[in-house]
């Protein structure tokens, strides 16, 4: 019994000491935050790689107008080089362009601005710009891919070795539905000639600039018609189209069955499925949800629905839609919260709340 005692003294002062150096020791994985940026840096929007290694990031010039771009690595280290003016945009407000993305391998950084800094003369909204590749390191000269200060928004193919962008009319010029023209293109990486990526347009029709996407799949799915610009978004009624990376433009595949969809609340993408909301073959608000080379069609609403629709999301495991419709007529409108199968079948749609005048 007394071995026994001093056994149990032993371990619980074994455990007092071990307790007291862990409140001493500081973990290894509880170090303070790592400053990336030299004080006052004006550091203006930045971005992640994929990989996890670096971070590319925008920042205003003290003294100067010009917004540079510049990457670091997540470890420290000086901050690397890559131009010397880009597109000035932050998180705290909407711009119609992008100014600059990061390939999915982490490799390189594509952005609108000017490698080195030139003068600038002409009537676009940005006279000189264009976009261009840099290794994400800043290890060798930026190269151009499109000599255009008309590039607004663009995104790279899946396997990071193309980017595809929309380019046309001036956005922050101002236009009319008569002006508004774009188009997309496509461009290797490492440079080329930029090839057109939409079926051809008859005048008056556009491509949406800031309604288009390259699925995971390897499509790039878009939309065409006569369309405007207000309150920082394209609108209008066109049709949806997709067409895979690489094939001719006249290969594409008209999505939507009848009549247009609707751009303001009815488009949503995912990896391998566009979902749309237009005026449909059948009476009514009709939800589709499509691959993009025009099979498995499902329709995702219920039947008849004639309300506005107000929401369309897609479920982050890309399994599932939910979609609010709003009443029609009423000052004080009723809305209602739906969910279905992104696969179907529509026996799976499900009102999950009706809502009241507050809302869903």
């Amino acid at each position: 019994m007394c071995h026994l005692r001093k056994a149990t003294g032993l371990l619980v002062i074994a455990a007092m000491i071990v307790t007291l150096i862990s409140f001493q020791t500081p973990l290894a994985h509880a170090a303070g935050p790592l400053q990336l940026t030299g004080a006052l840096n004006g550091v203006m929007d930045f971005q992640l790689s994929p990989d996890g290694k670096w971070a590319v990031y925008s920042r205003f010039v003290n003294g100067e107008s010009a917004v540079q771009l510049e990457s670091v690595a997540l470890t420290g280290g000086v901050p690397h080089h890559l131009a010397d003016v880009v597109l000035r945009v932050s998180r705290s407000y909407g711009n119609p362009r992008d100014a600059y993305r990061i390939s999915p391998d982490s490799q390189r950084v594509v952005f609108f601005g000017q490698p080195v800094a030139a003068p600038t003369s002409g009537s676009a909204a940005y006279p000189g710009y264009g976009l261009h590749s840099v290794p994400i390191d800043g290890s060798a000269p930026a190269q151009v891919l499109a000599d255009d200060p008309h590039v607004h928004r663009f995104q790279f193919a899946p396997d990071g070795q193309s980017v595809i962008y929309t380019s046309g009319s001036d956005v922050e010029l101002g236009f009319t539905s008569q002006s508004y023209q774009f188009e997309l293109y496509q461009v290797p990486v490492t440079g080329g000639s930029p090839q057109r990526v939409n079926i051809a347009l008859t005048p008056g029709l556009s491509v949406a600039f800031d309604r288009w996407a390259v699925l995971s799949s390897g499509y790039v799915a878009y939309v065409v018609g006569s369309l405007s610009y207000m309150s920082e978004r394209s609108f209008g009624t066109p049709d949806l189209y997709a067409v895979p990376l690489g094939a001719a433009p006249d290969q594409a595949v008209k999505l939507n069955p009848c009549g247009g969809i609707s751009l303001l609340s009815g488009l949503t993408f995912a990896s391998s499925r566009v979902v749309f909301s237009s005026i449909d073959c059948e009476p009514g608000n009709v939800i589709r949800a499509v691959a993009p080379d025009g099979s498995h069609g499902v329709r995702v609403s219920p039947t008849g629905m004639t309300w506005y629709l107000e929401n369309l999301i897609v479920s982050k495991d890309e399994s599932h839609v939910a979609f609010v419709y709003r009443e029609n007529g009423n000052p004080q409108p009723h809305r209602n919260l739906f969910i279905a199968p992104i696969d179907g079948p529509e026996s799976e749609i499900h009102l999950v709340r009706e809502g009241d005048p507050a809302g869903v």
